[in-house]
């Protein structure tokens, strides 16, 4: 495996998959651990069955490895000490992607859960939206900051040169030309070539590829009170 892509969830992880798993030195398995991986790949294994300990999952690492050069991944699918061994494996690269306002992470994820609107081109009729309990909101934002504080230490202990920091908030740009230093810096990292311009430009333009889920939270029936619960994250904007 030359890189994994380990992310947060609703942290911007598709579109740069996308955009990476489009040079001609990379076929990337995306959402390799996902429940439903089966239901959209079905001649794969589903993994999330599979590994149960961190010997399973250094088993479908070399399984995985005889199809696939990268993967893309979301870190509250394993527990840490099986993505610990899976992080630390020989010869592979970690894109460590991260979103800062775990809060936004959080309210995105619970709305496209009642939605079933994950990325732009997933489309259908927009639902009207329901009242998100304040405890889901925060057991996610709580779970989201123990994870990337976690893994980021983990990564800079032992893996200080062969992993990137990556945040949703500093990769996409209506500009494309900052786009495409950034994923110059990414692929020089990773060792492969450039996808196209045009990839680039589908995928990392926010108005192209960003469902921008935050234009959607006055909507939330209970809203005053998540705005009052949450008020230090919505500070930070």
């Amino acid at each position: 495996m030359n890189f994994i892509l380990f992310a947060n969830a609703r942290s911007g992880s598709t579109s740069l998959a996308k955009t990476l798993d489009a040079s001609p030195d990379v076929n990337m398995s995306i959402e390799t651990f996902h429940p439903k991986y089966i239901q959209w790949y079905p001649n794969e294994t589903d993994y999330s069955k599979s590994i149960q300990n961190g010997e399973d999952m250094i088993k479908a690492l070399d399984e995985i490895s005889k199809k696939y050069n990268a993967m893309k991944v979301l870190k509250y699918q394993f527990p840490r000490e099986i993505y610990s061994l899976m992080l630390q494996q020989e010869n592979t690269k970690i894109i460590n992607l991260s979103r800062k306002n775990t809060f936004d992470a959080a309210l995105s994820s619970l709305i496209a859960q009642q939605t079933n609107i994950w990325q732009k081109d997933d489309t259908k009729e927009v639902p009207k939206l329901t009242e998100i309990p304040i405890y889901k909101i925060r057991e996610i934002v709580e779970s989201d900051n123990e994870d990337n504080n976690y893994y980021a230490d983990l990564l800079d202990t032992h893996k200080p040169k062969e992993h990137i920091d990556l945040f949703y908030e500093d990769i996409f740009s209506e500009n494309n030309e900052e786009n495409i230093n950034l994923i110059t810096n990414i692929t020089n990292f990773l060792g492969i070539r450039m996808p196209s311009l045009d990839i680039i430009a589908q995928y990392m333009i926010p108005s192209s590829a960003s469902i921008e889920s935050s234009k959607r939270y006055t909507e939330i029936p209970n809203w005053e009170e998540i705005e009052k619960e949450f008020r230090e994250y919505l500070n930070e904007k």
